[in-house]
């Protein structure tokens, strides 16, 4: 990967993707992958990154405690 786009998250459910369709819309002419740092968030992002996974390369790095 050339680009690395980390995302914070934290019970940010209403948000997440807006930022998602954010990034889609970019002309990026490099190779990118998007982290997700689940930051031990309430909400469960899975449904959300698997209809992205098809077009975005995402990854989800889950925290054991809010740090």
């Amino acid at each position: 990967m050339e680009l690395s786009i980390i995302i914070p998250a934290y019970n940010c459910i209403d948000t997440i993707e807006r930022t998602l369709n954010s990034i889609l819309i970019q002309d990026l002419p490099i190779k990118y992958e998007v982290i997700l740092v689940n930051d031990c968030s309430d909400h469960d992002y899975s449904y959300i990154l698997s209809k992205y996974n098809k077009k975005i390369n995402i990854k989800e790095i889950k925290t054991n405690k809010n740090i």
